[in-house]
């Protein structure tokens, strides 16, 4: 388990920046990612993530749970730039939303790349009194 400020928050934010905005900061860039979700209703009911509010962990998922993330809106025939990232998730009321990785997961699927593959999940933690 990793804290907003350790390693893999560190590594998260530096896949994220790709999707950065002007002078967005990472925390707005997954913010933002995750209300674009085709899997999300409702944007505006999802809570604003804050970096104090998060814990990251590292798992190692199969690649049919990474496709399982996919929304057909998110399946592409496109080569990604590398394979090499971490996919990001975000994990949120039971529910888990890709935010980072559709291209490698469609890339995998395609050459069926089983294995197990780095995912980061980032989850809101409560906080004591709130």
């Amino acid at each position: 388990m990793s804290t907003p400020k350790g390693k893999l928050w560190a590594e998260a934010c530096d896949v994220l920046r790709w999707h950065n905005k002007n002078a967005d900061s990472c925390i707005q860039t997954l913010n933002r990612l995750w209300r674009k979700s085709p899997w999300v209703a409702d944007p505006g009911a999802l809570p604003v993530l804050a970096e104090r509010q998060l814990q990251l962990t590292e798992e190692r998922w199969s690649l049919e749970r990474l496709e399982d993330l996919l929304h057909e809106r998110q399946r592409t025939l496109n080569t990604p730039h590398s394979v090499t990232p971490p996919i990001i998730v975000v994990r949120w009321d039971g529910t888990d939303y890709l935010i980072d990785g559709r291209t490698r997961i469609n890339d995998w699927a395609r050459s069926e790349t089983k294995g197990r593959h780095r995912t980061l999940v980032i989850e809101r933690v409560q906080q004591d009194g709130a």
